[in-house]
């Protein structure tokens, strides 16, 4: 892609932000369904959810870590102009991801039964997880092309092949799931089942990939453009510690797969005790329901109510993470060109939108936690239980949705390693706290998403102490912060206030629909628009014209 062509880091923001945006809702119409009374059902669905932890930060690793390490280099490589060494990276990233995919295949068949045998004494997730590992191979050698046309500044392959694997997911994951429950009426199958449609949906998304290259690319990796074994050393000094950083927005679910399950079973009797105090209409309903009463099933039960409230959570987290994708390459050339103080306007703008995007959903979620799960899923242990979390994660997103970014900050400006011993570090924290407060029979599951919580709330304490030395000054706080904070309070005051009205659906769609609302307005009120928030955005001329006759720009 030639430099006149290039995306601008807003303009290839919104490309991803609105694939994002497709991406999520398509998932939503995926996974609430699927975990209802008419298909898995709570128990079912915490069989698919265990596989589905399990795979996510692999697929994370692959779909946002390790293309921002070819992003990286690519896009300083086409800052200078080498367009044929950009050529010759891809080339060697892809043999090198293939590598790499295969032998992350290999390690998960390995070990798929000493993780189940210690983690789920029913056995039962072992048939999901073994649907889902062939499509780590798939993900793996994507990140090489979507990495490749991310440094080129081209967001649309990365956007074309993550719709083709959304919509795949959709049609044949619910497919198999009802088919399979129709067929044999086992929720073990059919979540498996499911899996297998995702699986299928990584390959579709390969190919998308595969043929656009094929078709669009007319850069060719000459002799000259091979690579010496400093830069592959070089790529992989950044490749290894972003891949791992990559986690950071799987932190969660890579702990709880491992230990919350096997913490629950631990507690035996207690569980049963304390859930019938805490959750009566929730544990009789559970009783109706589950085949089998033991602590195995109670514990797969409770998994899966934690995986529809963590779905709701994790929809901010995912969107906000395509910013930090399209900023490292923006922001990693603005910093080869013109230094640090050339992309501090590129950091502020991330951290900004960022905040606009998650400040008012984790404030919603702690003012509407139980009346949004009500209205999205269909037992009263989805409203009882899981609105109790939705409400703990709601918190949790605030640090999230602007940590994760601000890791892809961090690694635009080479402080990978950094960002990979914080992120460590605040892993720790969520395994400490987890081991502390899920053990409690009183809180239980409740301990998952309590441990998320302070896990984000290290790393963003730290990222952002790391950030202001590297900038050598504070960003700008009032339009990062302060303005999105202050009209996401106001929002969440909003909504509180019409929820107190009554419990129905209709009250809770108003409250979300005047709660974003407020949240609009506000950000008007307190001038926190600017034109250089729209300038490079597609139309950002015709956007600009339209917010100053509106008034939203002053």
């Amino acid at each position: 892609m030639s430099a006149n062509k290039k995306q601008s880091f807003q303009y290839g923001a919104v490309i991803l932000l609105f694939s994002a945006f497709a991406v999520k809702l398509i998932g939503a119409l995926f996974k609430i369904p699927l975990s209802g009374k008419n298909c898995l059902g709570d128990i079912g669905f915490g069989y698919f959810s265990s596989a589905y932890d399990i795979f996510t930060p692999f697929y994370t690793m692959a779909m946002t870590g390790l293309p921002v390490a070819v992003a990286k280099l690519t896009a300083e490589y086409a800052a200078a102009g080498k367009y044929n060494r950009a050529a010759g990276l891809f080339k060697v990233s892809r043999k090198i991801y293939l590598a790499a995919g295969c032998a992350v295949f290999l390690f998960m068949c390995a070990g798929i039964y000493p993780f189940v045998k210690i983690t789920d004494p029913t056995g039962d997730t072992f048939y999901s997880l073994a649907a889902c590992f062939p499509s780590v191979i798939f993900c793996f050698v994507m990140s090489a092309y979507r990495g490749y046309y991310e440094g080129m500044r081209n967001m649309y392959p990365t956007a074309f092949s993550e719709l083709a694997e959304a919509l795949c997911k959709l049609i044949l994951g619910l497919g198999f799931a009802y088919t399979a429950i129709k067929i044999t009426g086992s929720t073990v199958i059919a979540a498996a089942a499911a899996i297998s449609g995702i699986t299928v949906g990584t390959a579709a998304a390969f190919l998308v990939l595969v043929v656009y290259h094929a078709k669009e690319n007319k850069l060719k990796a000459s002799d000259e453009s091979k690579l010496s074994r400093k830069t592959v050393i070089s790529f992989f000094a950044v490749a290894v510690p972003v891949a791992f950083a990559s986690l950071s927005v799987n932190i969660p679910v890579i702990a709880d797969a491992v230990t919350v399950k096997w913490q629950l079973n631990g507690l035996s009797a207690q569980l049963s005790d304390a859930l019938k105090n805490l959750f009566p209409a929730s544990f009789a309903e559970f009783l109706n329901t589950s085949q089998s009463y033991d602590t195995g099933d109670i514990s797969v039960w409770l998994y899966g109510i934690r995986g529809k409230a963590y779905t709701l959570y994790n929809l901010i987290p995912a969107f906000v993470s395509v910013l930090a994708v399209s900023a490292v390459p923006a922001i990693a050339s603005d910093n080869a060109s013109g230094g640090v103080s050339a992309a501090k306007g590129s950091v502020e703008t991330v951290l900004k939108w960022s905040a606009l995007i998650s400040l008012p959903a984790g404030i919603g979620f702690i003012a509407a936690g139980e009346p949004v799960m009500e209205l999205l899923y269909d037992t009263d242990a989805s409203g009882e239980i899981g609105g109790v979390l939705l409400r703990i994660f709601g918190a949790a997103v605030i640090f999230s949705g602007i940590s994760i970014p601000m890791t892809g900050i961090l690694q635009a400006f080479g402080k990978q390693k950094k960002a990979l011993l914080i992120i460590a570090a605040g892993a720790a924290v969520k395994f400490i706290v987890s081991f502390i407060t899920v053990s409690q029979p009183e809180i239980n599951i409740a301990g998952a998403a309590i441990s998320t919580l302070a896990c984000y709330a290290f790393i963003f304490a730290a990222e952002y102490y790391v950030l202001i030395k590297t900038l050598g000054a504070f960003p700008d706080i009032i339009k990062t912060f302060i303005k999105p904070l202050t009209a996401a309070c106001l929002s969440g005051a909003a909504a509180f206030l019409i929820l107190a009205a009554g419990k129905s659906s209709l009250i809770t769609v108003l409250a979300i629909a005047v709660s974003a609302l407020t949240f609009f307005l506000a950000l008007i009120l307190l001038n926190s628009f600017e034109e250089s928030d729209f300038l490079s955005m597609p139309k950002g001329e015709k956007i600009i014209q339209f917010c100053k006759k509106c008034k939203i720009i002053r």
